[in-house]
Order: C-alpha cells, then sequence, then structure tokens
C-alpha cells in the first residue's frame, strides 16, 4: 500500500514538473522532474517484487507498465519541447497530459482497492484465529484443570488404597510372626521333651547295662528280629566265651541252632 502510493505521488511529480517546466521554464521543476523519473521505473519493480502471488495485480502491473511508459513519455515530449523549440505546451496537450496520469491513477486505485481488499479478509481471518486460538487454549486450560482434578482424586484413591494395602500387609506380617513365634516355641518345646525323653532312655539303657552287666552267673542278651546280638552282659561272655565286642551284630550260633531245629522238625 506504503509504494502504491509513493508510485502515484512520483507520477503526479513527474507530471506536473513537467508541464511546469515546460510553462515556464524554471530549472527547479526541470530537477524534479528528473528525479521523479528516476525513481518511477524502481517503483515499479518493487510492485512486481511484493506481488508474486497474487495473478490479478500482477495483471494490473501489466496494464499499468504502458500506462507509465506513456506517461514518462509524454512528460519527456513536453520537456524536450520546451528545451529544444522553447514551445510552451497547449490546452490540448495539458489535457491529454492529464488523462494520461489518471490512467496510470485509475490502474492504481484497482490495486489499492484489492490490497485493501485482501488486508480486510486477512484481518478476519486472523481475527477468526485468534478466536480460535483463545477458545483453545481456554478449552485446554479447563481440560487441563480437569485432569488435573481427575489426576488428584486418582492419586487420593491410590494413596488410600495404598495405605489400606499397607496396613492389610503389616496385620498379615504381625499375623505370620506370631505364627512363626509360637511355632517357634512350640518346637523348641518339642525340642527340649525329645531332649529329655533320649536323656532319660540313655539314663534308662545307662542302668539296664549296669544291672545287666552286675549278673555275672547268667548269660543275659538282647537278640533283634534278624538273630543278630544286641546286647551282651558280662555273665554272657563269661558263660558263652564271647566278648561283647566280638559278637555283638553277628548273628547268635543259639539262633541259628534254634532255626536249624525248627527247619529240621518241619521236615
Amino acid at each position: 500500500m506504503r509504494t502504491l502510493d509513493v508510485t502515484v505521488e512520483h507520477v503526479i511529480e513527474l507530471e506536473t514538473s513537467a508541464r511546469g517546466f515546460a510553462l515556464t521554464g524554471q530549472d527547479l521543476l526541470l530537477t524534479h522532474y528528473e528525479a521523479a523519473g528516476g525513481t518511477i521505473n524502481q517503483d515499479f519493480s518493487t510492485l512486481r517484487h511484493l506481488t508474486p502471488d497474487n495473478p490479478n495485480q500482477q495483471r494490473r502491473l501489466d496494464v499499468l507498465k504502458p500506462q507509465m511508459a506513456d506517461a514518462i513519455g509524454f512528460a519527456d515530449h513536453l520537456v524536450s519541447a520546451r528545451q529544444n523549440a522553447h514551445a510552451i505546451p497547449g490546452a490540448s496537450e495539458i489535457k491529454q497530459s492529464e488523462r494520461v496520469v489518471d490512467a496510470v491513477r485509475d490502474t492504481i486505485h484497482q490495486m489499492q482497492a484489492e490490497e485493501m481488499r485482501l488486508l480486510n479478509e486477512r484481518s478476519q481471518k486472523t481475527g477468526a484465529a485468534r478466536r480460535l486460538t483463545t477458545f483453545v487454549t481456554v478449552a485446554g486450560t479447563l481440560v487441563g484443570a480437569v485432569f488435573l482434578l481427575l489426576a488428584g482424586f486418582a492419586v487420593n484413591r491410590e494413596i488410600g488404597v495404598s495405605a489400606r494395602a499397607r496396613a492389610q500387609v503389616s496385620a498379615l506380617n504381625a499375623e505370620l510372626e506370631q505364627r512363626v513365634e509360637q511355632r517357634t516355641a512350640a518346637v523348641q518345646s518339642e525340642i527340649a521333651a525329645r531332649s529329655a525323653t533320649e536323656q532319660k532312655l540313655r539314663a534308662s539303657e545307662e542302668l539296664s547295662r549296669l544291672l545287666l552287666d552286675s549278673i555275672k552267673d547268667y548269660a543275659v542278651y538282647m537278640l533283634d528280629p534278624e538273630g543278630r546280638v544286641a546286647s551282651w552282659n558280662a555273665g554272657a561272655a563269661k558263660i558263652k566265651g564271647y566278648r561283647a565286642e566280638e559278637i555283638i551284630g553277628n548273628i547268635s550260633p543259639a539262633f541259628i541252632r534254634l532255626k536249624t531245629n525248627r527247619m529240621a522238625s518241619l521236615n
């Protein structure tokens, strides 16, 4: 928009400076004419560069290019006529100059209207996008807050469940420890009872052995179900002639004879 305004100003300055010089011959006006003519082509190139994505504006620039060329050509004609022949432009030439400039101005006004339409359209899109962004931001904030609340409820619930679970585990551990202590006490009691029983048994066996060893005139000994000698007193050693270490664990000769006699009687 700014470049379009500047282009119109430069074209108008070119035409008015050329016409004023042709009418008055003042060198200051010629200077303005030359300065304006040097910038018009640059203005046109800038407009081409600023509108490559707009085909409508590019077509208008195609129309504007020969119009600007006509404006520059007619201004050059007025200046040359004054410089070479000291000719003053007539009414028809002044009107022709104005028509050339008006054509340029009309095309640039069309381009300005197109840019204004695009500006309004983009402003509306920007406003809609801004409103959508605001809505999304607010909605996202609300959704985030809801999620945070749900997460807080879930965490609190999990904390409660974990606390109950820990309490249950603690109760089970306490019960298990109590059972272990009870079982340990029972095992220790059983071990103590067994130890006492074994001590009593050993004492009884020792007493029996002493009693048996004190019998010298009788052979007293015990056999297991297989006929092996399990005990052998001093009287048995004296009467049978076997020491205890020689006979204990071996089959008794008397058991062999008894078994032989039984087999003979069966036959």
